[in-house]
């Protein structure tokens, strides 16, 4: 006989952000606040670095879109706009 959670559902995160956030999509939002950049999942704190800290923003933005969190245009929207117009885009 077998006692315990076999059959459990996960529990899904309701897209329901803290006030003064900017929502990057429906599952991640970011906050600014004493120089610091925070990511949230919902109101869960899932990573921060200091606000001029180009190498870990790029590192942890890297990570969401090799998991399929954020699409690259999420991120850095007017970024990549502007890099591919240099680049010879439409």
């Amino acid at each position: 006989m077998q006692i315990g959670y076999e059959r459990l559902m996960p529990q899904l995160q309701l897209p329901i952000f803290p006030a003064g956030v900017t929502e990057i999509n429906s599952r991640i939002a970011v906050q600014k606040a004493a120089g610091q950049v925070y990511y949230v999942h919902g109101h869960l704190p899932v990573f921060h670095h200091e606000g001029g800290d180009v190498r870990s923003f790029r590192m942890f933005t890297s990570q969401m879109i090799a998991g399929g969190i954020v699409k690259p245009q999420e991120v850095a929207p007017r970024r990549l706009a502007c890099r591919w117009s240099r680049l010879g885009g439409m």
